[in-house]
């Protein structure tokens, strides 16, 4: 591994180990404090912006970050990705999606066991962390990732990346104004969130190189070649669908006959 791609993989790999250790010991304060004083303090001072316009918009923001909003269009994303032949990028979406999703739903699980602590809203849930906001880190932050390597128009691109960027930043004080988390289980679902993300990305490009025949360290653990060109070159966006290509991917097709 070249200097460079030594040092990026360092540095991912130390933030994940800063937003881990965060999400640790937030866990832990809020299990020994489940009703603190600044998480009160804030959550008034959010519910207090409940005006009818701002409600309806953070209500629309909660709706589109639920699970089945999210999960819906995100399989039939892939299965359009498959269906018009790009088959390496829709399964390595497909693999890493089933390897991540018990370890994250068993954080999640456990973190809500340890805190043991019930919505403000009343509702008889596991208030530590919000699902809704770890769920939107993973899913649209992994958009903007392949948005940001797709050659797709910049129009397209600029589109994709801002309506997921404002997902990303109102479902946060959504849950807020609504009622619906503490202030602390946001940040917690941000920091356990980003971690997932970073993991997410990194085991996507191990089954794309895979899948690709490409035995070259991705741009998230090591850097290399513009981003564009790799994906257009290990996908074939830009060129044939992949099993006219003649690439190891061909080999995962059944021989006629």
């Amino acid at each position: 591994m070249e200097p460079h791609a030594r040092r990026r993989t360092s540095l991912v790999l130390g933030w994940v180990l800063v937003t881990l250790t965060a999400f640790a010991v937030l866990t832990l304060l809020v299990s020994r404090y489940p009703e603190n004083t600044p998480d009160v303090t804030v959550l008034r001072w959010a519910m207090s912006w409940d005006g009818s316009r701002l409600r309806s918009f953070m209500e629309s923001i909660s709706w589109l970050t639920d699970l089945w909003p999210r999960l819906v269009p995100a399989v039939l994303a892939v299965l359009v990705l498959f269906l018009l032949g790009h088959r390496v990028v829709a399964l390595s979406i497909s693999f890493t999606f089933v390897i991540m999703l018990a370890p994250i739903e068993i954080l999640d699980w456990a973190s809500g066991v340890a805190v043991g602590r019930f919505r403000p809203n009343g509702a008889p849930f596991m208030a530590f962390p919000s699902g809704h906001v770890l769920g939107t880190v993973v899913m649209f932050g992994f958009v903007i990732y392949l948005a940001r390597r797709l050659p797709i128009g910049t129009l397209a691109r600029f589109a994709t990346i801002t309506a997921s960027a404002i997902l990303l930043i109102a479902v946060g004080p959504s849950r807020l104004i609504l009622g619906a988390h503490w202030p602390t289980d946001v940040v917690g679902s941000y920091l356990l969130g980003t971690a997932a993300l970073i993991g997410f990305i990194a085991i996507y490009e191990a089954f794309e190189r895979r899948l690709a025949g490409d035995d070259r360290t991705g741009s998230v653990l090591g850097g290399g070649e513009d981003s564009q060109r790799r994906w257009a070159r290990r996908t074939n966006i830009n060129g044939k669908p992949p099993l006219e290509t003649g690439s190891s991917f061909q080999r995962l097709e059944p021989t006629p006959g």
